[in-house]
């Protein structure tokens, strides 16, 4: 029985385990490309500092 398990592990074409890694790393490059489209906008730390100030200033 265990050897014909050994058998049947051996006879495995690697190929379930190559799409598994090619599919890991197509959902990271998804979520790093969605990551930077919707969060990378740069933006100027002196006019967010200043969208702060200006609220303090004037609530609503």
């Amino acid at each position: 029985m265990a050897e014909d398990n050994n058998q049947e592990n051996e006879k495995k074409s690697p190929l379930k385990l190559i799409l598994m890694i090619v599919g890991g790393v197509v959902l990271l490059g998804l979520g790093l490309g969605i990551g930077i489209l919707m969060g990378g906008d740069e933006s100027d730390p002196s006019s967010e500092i200043s969208q702060i100030i200006e609220k303090k200033e004037n609530p609503e």
